[in-house]
């Protein structure tokens, strides 16, 4: 008896950019059968201004997408808030394998689905990540890439080499949308889940249209946001530092006090100097113990966003009606593969 079709939800955000969505969904129409995987893709529409084009059309019957449906957002949340929200909206879908998240403008391949899938097929309820092997951004990224992967190896203790490019079991996701960090970045959320994870070498593509609207301000966002959810961790570690260097200081003024009253050896004309130092660096240390651990306290105290029961809010019960079809023609010149593109729609 053949396999069932694996049935798998698509979680892709975007903002302004149908048509790279629109390349990217004949892409999966073209690559997979619907004997093998069904797709039940959700758009989450983060505010765009620009209208919105005909993604859906060229999509025929006998397509493995079985859905596709776009869901707006009242404001502008940014790429890890709408990816958030899109989780919680297929939460609801019935008889669904896994969810993907994937980026709508090609850097994620749609041709990786597949490895993906079967990664999950072979690993039960295991989350599958899709781990970077081969970049294809500029050296000035990359240099940035690695200096935030040690700047997260040194404050949380945890190795991040995956994006948002993910498939997640269905009986994962209720729970992970329960998950307060998951509003702020869901990489380091699922490195820091209890979920069995399971890494699948990937290769980054290449844009479909347009530039990345990702600046360096955009950037440095989503490496602190990624980090914030070690932010319990890192206030542990900074207090045993600073709990460290302050036994250290007083330590030190105790026996330079010993060494100058109660020893009978030559001591240095700048001991005093010495002693004030480390008193005054004792008494920084403290205060910083006492600020971090007052700003522990107040953000335990306030109540967190959990996207399962707060989502809702920030989605537009008006239905975005669709434009004219996304062309070719309208990548804009400085994109150099804009005879790819026509190649792909």
């Amino acid at each position: 008896m053949p396999e069932p079709p694996f049935r798998l939800a698509v979680v892709t955000p975007v903002f302004n950019d149908w048509i790279s969505l629109s390349i990217l969904v004949r892409r999966i129409s073209a690559l997979y059968r619907c004997e093998d995987i069904e797709f039940f893709i959700a758009v989450v529409d983060d505010a765009s201004t620009d209208p919105l084009a005909g993604i859906d059309q060229g999509i025929g019957g006998d397509s493995c997408i079985r859905r596709l449906e776009v869901i707006r957002l009242t404001t502008n949340l940014g790429h890890q808030r709408a990816i958030a929200i899109g989780l919680v909206h297929v939460a609801s879908w019935a008889n669904f394998d896994a969810v993907l998240i994937m980026d709508s403008d090609g850097e994620d391949r749609p041709e990786e689905i597949g490895a993906l899938v079967d990664a999950s097929r072979a690993n039960g309820d295991a989350v599958i990540l899709a781990e970077r092997t081969k970049r294809s951004e500029t050296l000035t990224f990359k240099i940035g890439y690695v200096l935030y992967r040690l700047l997260f190896r040194m404050l949380t203790g945890r190795n991040i080499s995956s994006g948002n490019f993910a498939l997640i079991p269905a009986d994962v996701i209720n729970g992970l949308t329960f998950s307060s960090t998951l509003w702020n970045n869901l990489a380091a959320t699922l490195i820091r889940s209890r979920y069995r994870l399971v890494n699948v070498p990937t290769v980054r593509g290449e844009r479909y249209a347009g530039r990345s609207q990702m600046n360096f301000t955009s950037l440095v966002t989503h490496g602190l946001s990624g980090i914030s959810v070690y932010v319990d961790v890192i206030f542990v570690r900074l207090f045993l530092v600073a709990a460290g260097v302050m036994v250290f200081a007083f330590a030190s003024i105790i026996f330079a006090i010993f060494y100058k009253f109660f020893t009978n050896l030559a001591t240095p004309g700048w001991a005093t100097t010495v002693l004030s130092t480390f008193l005054i660096i004792m008494i920084q240390a403290g205060v910083f113990i006492v600020g971090i651990t007052l700003m522990l306290l107040s953000g335990r105290s306030n109540y967190p966003v959990i996207p399962a029961l707060d989502c809702a809010r920030f989605i537009d019960p008006r239905r975005r009606e669709p434009g004219r079809r996304a062309k070719v023609d309208d990548i804009p010149a400085h994109h150099e593969s804009k005879e790819a593109a026509r190649d792909l729609i």
